[in-house]
């Protein structure tokens, strides 16, 4: 789940062992914590850096996502998901089940004078015979939402009936396909700052940066 879930420096998550570190063009590395961005490199980059994730397998993200799921039910349900614990625990793939292997997935701009926030939702309906749970969750700017059905046919439950979904607080989602093998991520990072301003007459004082930092931090 950690490949699949963009790196520190998009997210700003901290993990067990602290903020993620993707390595690129040798022993170069960047990371971001809640404030800032470190990169480490000991040569010439250019105006932009090109970053690969590691693959993972499509099947055990997806099981991560509905073992989630399942851990937030409420004990009355969890009898609904016998077939699919059974599934979490095999190493058994997508030809075993009927399950339309689907979430999507969002990331808006990431702002640092918001706190930290993870926020989890399950909601779970019941139409006719069929019983259908979202699961959203927010990792500061990083948005999942998984959908599932324990009894629903695939053919009748798949992402284009989701398209009030479709914007959420700034997000916007696309859809992620679990049915291939590997997945992959690739992030570019744009470094064009442009040059230092020698000739500005503007200047900042040490009593207008005073100022600026208390109008920061209120």
């Amino acid at each position: 789940m950690s490949r699949f879930i963009p790196p520190s420096f998009i997210t700003r998550l901290k993990g067990k062992k602290g903020h993620s570190i993707m390595t690129f063009k040798g022993n170069d590395k960047i990371s971001g914590s809640h404030s800032f961005i470190d990169i480490e490199h000991s040569s010439h980059i250019g105006d932009n850096i090109d970053l690969t994730g590691q693959k993972y397998l499509n099947v055990k993200v997806y099981k991560s996502l509905l073992k989630s799921l399942i851990s937030l039910l409420p004990d009355q349900y969890v009898s609904e998901f016998n077939e699919h614990i059974e599934w979490i625990r095999s190493n058994k793939g997508f030809n075993f089940t009927k399950i339309n292997p689907f979430a999507l997935v969002g990331i808006n701009m990431s702002d640092i004078n918001t706190t930290p926030l993870m926020r989890i939702r399950l909601s779970r309906f019941v139409n006719n015979e069929n019983v259908y749970y979202f699961l959203e969750s927010k990792f500061n700017n990083f948005y999942i939402y998984f959908p599932f059905s324990p009894t629903c046919n695939p053919s009748n439950f798949n992402a284009n009936n989701l398209s009030e979904f479709q914007q959420q607080e700034g997000y916007k989602l696309e859809e992620e396909r679990f049915s291939k093998k590997f997945g992959q991520k690739t992030y570019r990072i744009s470094l064009e700052l442009g040059e230092p301003d020698f000739i500005s007459e503007s200047k900042l004082d040490l009593e207008a940066l005073l100022t600026a930092i208390e109008n920061t931090n209120s």
